[in-house]
């Protein structure tokens, strides 16, 4: 273990709300302003929050990605339909930010077409998704062309031979409406080197056409029929002969067949009956509480009969989930203790509010069934019960998912996909590289959280996770060609930060960039605001030197005292990375000049002089303004809105438990669940 940098002990009393209001530059990376919400606190908290409860409480609707897992925990639909046709959004570097879930006119559309596009796949099964199959099941029914109809054909004993145009017809009674499968059994002769055509009609209708089979076939569609007798007809379409060779073209039928699948056979009192009890389970699961207004359900029940009665039931349970696929209630976590609450008043929350707000938080998705329970029986309003029902979840597999998200998008990960580099600088970069370098942050990330969850190892760790591909480009060496961990050298290398997927995507095409590195750190890591330049300035760019490092073009900026009030803060940190290129390699040299990384870290509670990004991740590790930045995040992404003054306190408790319990991130999160501000709201004016 290296030894960790003394700290200045006045900086753990300082908030974190510190505003850099300089004219510097803003990070085009887009993620200089990750942490720009400025209110925090330090680990030193007060004893007592003097508010008990958040300091807004607006309503939440459900991301692209929380979407799509509750509809495959609901309805067991295949993933990706939700990411499908709502586009991510992001606010601040998290996409469930509450102010950027407006609602337009694409988006109402959009979600229209998945809430029918899911309706229609779940109700391919009806009987199993309302448990009642006893009021569904399969139906064949048939007939011999020769006991048809037909205006041409010639009867054989088992068949219907068409040796000119014209057609052979059955009528059928259905007892049940439905989808039908509806085929001839058939074959054709060819002439002047054509086949029989086909045309399938039904009530007089053409429904599907096509080349006869050289032998005996089924041909057909599906098509939906109502209950009735129905005329369903095969016509011969394309005669043809030829004396001089006798080719001779005919069309062969030898019956017809109707094949239903899962059709309704119940009576409509039994289908009321049974859609009544489907909805009382449904829409505790899909609106996440129980449903207390008993017109709510009848209502629902009467819509499905009135439209049974004109499309059939299939139909109308497809409707059903239809309309509750679009309300409010599943679309947004409606907390009803909000909306009855007075302006400004602070009111606790019932079980079912924290079950989803622990659930969308932990799981992203909807509460499970044993949270339910909890929710039903009190459980979530006790301290103990609560912690308990967290502790369970953080267990599960799913919370997993969660945490990657949270890592992804706070290091802004997906940038990397969008990453371009100049070749004839960087030959050894590759399309590949950038799903390379995701995949290994992504693996990273899970194995420290799973191997203890250290905070600080996530910044000092001397070691990755890379295939053997990945560890040749690094210049490490790999016993395998799996993914797996590799060591790396403890004098050059600190987790993440050194880590490709930061450090290319925080550089320019042609170099590296402390700018971009620098910024990360301001803004993502320390939680420091960095504005833009103020516009009325004018700044002359010198010519840079193509034969100067990229340490002494940034000194040829910061002798600008305009530009040196800012970048006396963004450049140092970055600098300290400057042993790796624009694509994360390790270098020694830049231009033929030794690189020099050592820098002077001023404006934190960690300040002095540090050689590299080695000696820089363990000085941030160590760093209490880092430390609540980071309890600061995991506010932010479980209330899914910016904190502000009046989270202060809490923020500060929660980072005090995290930095108590050794930096463990499980901890955190925990601390996070166990705040008033997770367990309250607060009326909205």
């Amino acid at each position: 273990m290296r030894p960790r940098p003394a700290r200045d002990p006045w900086f753990g009393l300082l908030s974190l709300g510190l505003l850099w209001a300089c004219g510097g530059p803003r990070d085009t990376t887009g993620r200089g302003h990750a942490g720009d919400e400025g209110p925090g606190a330090s680990g030193s908290a007060p004893e007592e929050c003097e508010v008990d409860g958040p300091a807004r409480s607006p309503m939440r609707r459900l991301t692209p990605a929380e979407l799509d897992r509750t509809l495959v925990d609901l309805l067991g639909v295949q993933a990706g339909k939700a990411l499908a046709v709502l586009p991510p959004e992001q606010v601040g570097g998290f996409s469930n930010n509450v102010d950027v879930r407006t609602v337009g006119a694409d988006t109402v559309s959009a979600i229209a077409h998945l809430a029918s596009e899911v309706a229609l796949e779940v109700t391919a099964e009806p009987g199993a998704l309302l448990d009642c199959p006893t009021l569904f099941g399969d139906v064949e029914l048939g007939a011999e062309a020769e006991a048809g109809e037909t205006d041409t054909g010639l009867l054989m004993e088992s068949h219907v031979e068409l040796r000119s145009e014209g057609y052979v017809e059955s009528v059928i009674e259905i007892a049940h409406g439905g989808e039908y499968g509806i085929e001839w059994r058939l074959y054709g002769t060819s002439c002047a080197g054509e086949g029989a055509e086909w045309t399938l009609w039904v009530d007089g209708d053409p429904v599907a056409d096509g080349l006869a089979p050289a032998v005996w076939s089924w041909v057909g569609a599906v098509h939906a029929l109502d209950a009735g007798s129905h005329q369903i007809r095969v016509s011969f379409d394309n005669d043809c002969y030829l004396p001089g060779t006798g080719e001779d073209r005919n069309l062969l039928v030898d019956a017809v067949r109707l094949s239903g699948r899962g059709l309704a056979i119940g009576s409509p009192d039994e289908f009321s009956d049974c859609v009544q009890t489907w909805l009382e389970t449904f829409l505790v699961r899909a609106w996440r509480r129980p449903v207390e207004d008993p017109e709510i359900l009848s209502g629902l029940v009467s819509l499905f009969e009135s439209a049974s009665a004109e499309w059939g039931e299939i139909a109308a349970v497809r409707m059903l989930i239809e309309v509750i696929l679009q309300s409010p209630r599943f679309l947004y976590r409606v907390e009803d203790s909000v909306l009855g609450a007075s302006p400004g008043e602070v009111v606790h929350l019932d079980g079912y509010e924290v079950a989803s707000r622990l659930s969308y938080f932990l799981w992203g998705s909807m509460p499970d069934d044993t949270l339910l329970a909890d929710a039903a029986s009190g459980a979530l309003q006790q301290p103990d019960g609560l912690q308990a029902a967290a502790e369970r979840m953080l267990a599960d597999p799913r919370a997993m998912e969660v945490v990657e998200l949270f890592f992804s998008e706070w290091f802004a990960l997906d940038h990397i996909g969008h990453v371009e580099k100049d070749l004839d600088v960087y030959p050894a970069w590759t399309e590949h590289r950038r799903a390379s370098f995701r995949e290994e942050t992504i693996r990273f990330i899970r194995a420290v959280w799973e191997e203890g969850a250290r905070f600080d190892e996530l910044l000092t760790a001397d070691w990755t996770i890379a295939d053997a591909e990945l560890a040749d480009f690094y210049g490490l060496e790999s016993n395998s060609d799996d993914w797996g961990r590799v060591e790396r050298d403890p004098a050059h290398h600190a987790g993440l930060l050194t880590q490709g997927s930061f450090l290319a995507a925080r550089a320019r095409s042609y170099a590296s960039s402390p700018i971009h590195r620098g910024l990360f750190i301001r803004g993502t890591l320390l939680c420091h605001v960095m504005s833009g330049p103020d516009p009325s300035l004018e700044i002359e760019v010198p010519d840079p030197d193509p034969e100067a490092t990229t340490r002494e073009l940034l000194e040829q900026h910061r002798s600008d005292p305009v530009c040196a009030s800012c970048h006396d803060l963004i450049d140092p940190p970055g600098l300290a990375f400057e042993h790796f290129d624009g694509i994360g390699q390790f270098r020694l040299y830049e231009n033929g000049h030794p690189v020099d990384a050592s820098v002077d870290l001023t404006g934190t509670d960690v300040n002095g002089q540090f050689d590299g990004a080695a000696e820089l991740g363990l000085a941030l590790a160590d760093s209490t303004m880092v430390q609540t930045c980071f309890a600061q995040q995991w506010f932010r992404f479980a209330h899914g809105r910016r904190p502000s003054d009046g989270d202060d306190c809490e923020i500060a408790e929660t980072a005090q438990t995290f930095i108590a319990d050794d930096l463990d991130m499980q901890s955190l999160v925990l601390a996070t669940v166990a705040s008033p501000a997770f367990r309250t709201a607060v009326g909205s004016p």
